[in-house]
This record gives structure tokens, sequence and C-alpha cells, in this order.
């Protein structure tokens, strides 16, 4: 039974019924206990932490496959650890820790392979280009997400390989290739509208709304995302990453009020259980919208260098561009700032 409950549950979490899921694994845990099994509890674990993940918990999801790994590496389940690994480096992105999560991500890339574990090396290169991307390695992030595409189509895993396709995309975009970024998302928006879109597709709509540079694609890929979030029923990373890229949109494109509007979406799904990055993520939408619209005034500054120190210290390149346009365009003392002029991209 408790076999049966971790699978019913992995079988939900694609779907995006996300109740379901996280009571599956609850019970496969709890039967996991009665029954004595150290690795059926670690698999109900890892179970558990997908769950939580998929509803929005990322801290309480960290904190599920640690116990997991734990489990694991005491009474040596080596192939539940290698698919859980990657979901610890995802915990360690969650909290900005982008290096240790980058070297956790490769760890587990490595293990993936070196077991044969395809579909644990998937998710974990993943892992691997998040991270990069955050960090500005684009040249070593490519490879990464031609393999994982790759590896994708070889298992079939389509809502990986449209993952996959994406994330090329967003390399794409941080190298300055808009058009082709924008093409690739389109291509894996083709994927999700076919298999699903719980599991990735308000992600790809975000993205498109922010590396397109047609306005009526952007405002009709907004409209689609905010409807699909609305409707519910997703895997928590879409509700996440489109506020990020529908702040970015708007910021993009002058609209200060709806880069505000997403800040205060992203604040309210997090507000149970805020995670690190996303509190930056609306600090600096907040600051940048300010600072935007022409609220120069020094609290708005200092608002603004007390983020772009804290991106610079661990490493966080993508978000420091528009930090650093607007810290140069900012008042000195006894004159006044330029009137706003922000393309914050990237």
């Amino acid at each position: 039974l408790a076999r049966i409950h971790f699978l019913r549950g992995n079988l939900y979490f694609p779907r995006g019924r996300i109740e379901e899921c996280l009571a599956e694994h609850q019970k496969s845990l709890e039967l996991a206990r009665r029954c004595g099994s150290p690795e059926l509890e670690a698999q109900a674990q890892g179970g558990l932490g997908d769950a939580e993940y998929m509803r929005g918990r990322m801290l309480s999801s960290g904190r599920a496959f640690r116990s997991c790994l734990e489990l694991c590496r005491r009474h040596g389940f080596g192939r539940i650890e290698v698919a859980s690994r990657p979901m610890a480096a995802f915990a360690r992105f969650n909290a900005t820790e982008f290096y240790d999560a980058l070297q956790e991500a490769l760890d587990a890339v490595e293990a993936a392979r070196r077991v044969g574990h395809q579909r644990a090396e998937v998710v974990a290169l993943h892992s691997v280009l998040f991270c990069r991307a955050e960090l500005g390695e684009l040249a070593a992030a490519r490879p990464d997400a031609e393999r994982s595409i790759a590896l994708a189509r070889q298992l079939g895993a389509r809502r990986f390989e449209a993952e996959g396709l994406a994330l090329l995309g967003a390399v794409e975009a941080a190298a300055g290739r808009s058009p082709a970024a924008a093409g690739l998302i389109r291509e894996a928006l083709a994927i999700s509208r076919e298999i699903g879109m719980a599991y990735w597709g308000a992600v790809l709509l975000g993205w498109l709304a922010l590396y397109t540079d047609d306005a009526e694609e952007r405002q009709a890929a907004l409209a689609e995302g905010e409807t699909l979030l609305n409707a519910g029923g997703l895997v928590s990373h879409n509700y996440l990453l489109f506020y990020r890229a529908a702040i970015e949109a708007a910021l993009d494109t002058g609209d200060w009020d709806a880069a505000e509007r997403y800040a205060a979406a992203g604040e309210d799904y997090t507000r149970s259980e805020p995670l690190p990055w996303v509190v930056f993520i609306i600090a600096r939408g907040r600051a940048l919208a300010a600072w935007g619209r022409g609220q120069r005034d020094s609290a708005t500054a200092a608002e603004l260098g007390r983020l772009h120190d804290q991106a610079r210290k661990i490493g966080w390149a993508t978000v420091l561009p528009a930090l650093e346009a607007a810290l140069a365009d900012a008042p000195v003392a006894g004159g006044t700032s330029a009137p706003p002029c922000l393309r914050v991209r990237g």
C-alpha cells in the first residue's frame, strides 16, 4: 500500500492535482513507518518534497528532500538518492544559494550518469541550467540545455522536452538573442498545449511575454497566463516564474502599475511561506517601478543600492543590469536626475 500511494502521488504531480498529490504521499509515509521500511519512508519523503514544491511551499519541500537524502545515505539507498538530489539542488536555488546549488546540481548530474538514471539526469540538468542562467554562465549552459533536450526526447518525456527548450530559450535571451529565445518558447508552448498546460504552461506564457518584440503577442500571453493561474491546478513554479517574468515585461515596457500589480500577486502567492528569491524579485520590481515613474528620493535610491549589494554578494548576474542602470541615474547632492528612461530586460 505504501508503494501504491507513492506511485499515485507521483501521477498526480504533473497533472497539477495538488491536494491529492500531498495526501497520497502523506499516506505513503504513514504506511512506510507502520511497516518499518526505511526505503519506503525515504521514497515517501521524496514524494512529500515534490508535493510541497507543487503547492509553493519551497522551504518545506527542501526539508522533506533533506530528510529523504539522510535516510538514503544512512541506509545506502543509492537509486532513491540519485532521483532526489536534483530537487535538493532546487531547494538551495530557492534559498538564493546559487553557487552551492550549482555544485549540488553538478554532483547530481554526475551521480545520475554514473548509474544510468536518465530521468534524474534531465532534472539535474534543469537545476544546473537555472543556476547557470542566474549566475550568467551562458557558455557552459548551452551544452547542458542541448543534452537535457536530447535526453528528454530519448525518454519520450515531452514535458521535460518543453522545459529544456524553454531553458535554452532563457540562455538565448540572456545572451541578447531574444528572437531566437521567443522561437524556442513558442516551440515549447506548442508541446505544452498538446500534453497539458498544468506543468509548465504559465511559465512559457510569461517567458514569451518577456522575450517577444510583438506587443499584441505580449499582451495575449500575459492575459492567458493570468487566466491559467486564476483557474488553479498548476504546479507552483508556474506562479513563481510567471509573476517574475510579468514583472520584468512590465518594467521593460515602462508599465509601472502592472509591475506593482504582478509584484503584489507574487507576494500573495508566497505569503504562507515567503521564499528568499521571490522576496528579492518583488522588492526589486517595486523599487524599479517607483524609480521609473520618477520617485527619485533618497529612500528609493537606498533600496536600490541595498538590492544591488545583495545581488552582487550572491553572484546574481541577471538582476544586476537594471539596478545598475537606475543607480547610474541616481540624484546627486544639490542636483536632480534625468527623466526616467529604463530598459531593464535581463
